[in-house]
């Protein structure tokens, strides 16, 4: 299918080309989000009418990514603690709806369809680099630091139970020992009975 763009896109075209697209993508995305029409005489004409006022758009439309681009870069990396098991395995993975939340929390304003993790799947602890695509011609890296809280937390419930271990189990050897000599009738040494 045919469809004329009124905006810049990636991997696609820019303002006022012609290109052949899935019938699928053109209704179920580029014609709801208005970012094409379908080729045919009048949709050319009005949207080469409208191709300097589209441009103007688009231009203030990567400014304003450039400068979104610019305050994501400030932040060069983001460490997010997950659950893990012993290898440091994810219960799960993590995905762009996560990235978003993080980067929410750090007062940045990104879209989930902006951000992408160059390494997926995210199933184990470490490094990862996430592009966010604030623009077809502005994006930003950040660096995705995971840690474990699990494996912190689990090292330290054993050294808990191990210690809590060795102090029951050198109560029970005393108070057996305690037992045995009261079950003998013999009263425990002092230095007065030697």
């Amino acid at each position: 299918m045919q469809v004329i763009l009124q905006e810049k896109i990636k991997n696609l075209g820019a303002i006022g080309e012609i290109v052949d697209v899935k019938p699928g993508f053109a209704r179920n995305y580029l014609f709801r989000s208005g970012k094409a029409l379908p080729a045919n005489k009048d949709n050319v004409a009005r949207v080469m009418e409208r191709k300097s006022e589209l441009e103007k758009i688009e231009k203030q439309k990567l400014e304003e990514a450039k400068k979104r681009v610019a305050l994501i870069e400030k932040l060069t990396s983001v460490d997010l603690a997950v659950p893990t098991n012993e290898e440091g395995k994810l219960f799960g993975s993590i995905g762009a709806a996560e990235i978003v939340d993080i980067l929410h929390s750090n007062n940045l304003d990104v879209s989930k369809q902006e951000v992408s993790i160059l390494e997926m799947p995210v199933r184990v602890i470490g490094q990862y680099t996430i592009v966010v695509q604030a623009h077809a011609d502005a994006s930003a890296k950040i660096q995705l630091n995971l840690t474990s809280s699990t494996v912190s937390e689990l090292a330290d419930a054993k050294k808990t139970d191990q210690d809590q271990k060795s102090e029951s189990a050198a109560q029970a050897d005393s108070d057996e020992v305690a037992e045995q000599q009261d079950a003998d009738g013999d009263a425990p040494l002092s230095s007065d009975d030697a």
